[in-house]
């Protein structure tokens, strides 16, 4: 059963202990990172994040007790960019690194500024 209206202080995703932690420490780290960036004014964030400059701001800014409860449900804020069509098929294909971050850099709305050693 799908129910939407669960309060968030008895929602637990419904999988073993250690992956809703491993999500959880995944969560956390994500949040982080957009806190971090949103405090910069980073003009990526919102191409990284997938989200515009204004939810960002209001995700960093959110009170802490309310996000680090709905965090702890084991439930991912985020997508996986890997999980797209190119991506997978870059995976089917060749799979060498070059071709699986070319297909991942193609996952961005926007070129990110990618530097070379």
């Amino acid at each position: 059963m799908n129910d939407n209206n669960i309060p968030v202080a008895k929602a637990i995703f419904d999988t073993t202990a250690r992956a809703r932690k491993k999500i959880e420490i995944a969560n956390f780290a994500v949040l982080d990172a957009v806190v971090a960036m949103a405090e910069l004014q980073d003009p990526l964030a919102p191409a990284v994040f997938g989200a515009s400059a204004e939810t960002l701001q209001k995700l960093a800014n959110m009170d802490k007790a309310k996000i680090n409860a709905l965090m702890m449900t084991g439930l991912p804020i985020f997508l996986l960019r890997v999980a797209s069509p190119e991506f997978q098929a870059a995976l089917e294909g060749s799979g060498s690194e070059d071709a699986l971050l070319r297909a991942l850099l193609e996952s961005y709305s926007e070129q990110l500024p990618i530097t070379s050693l």
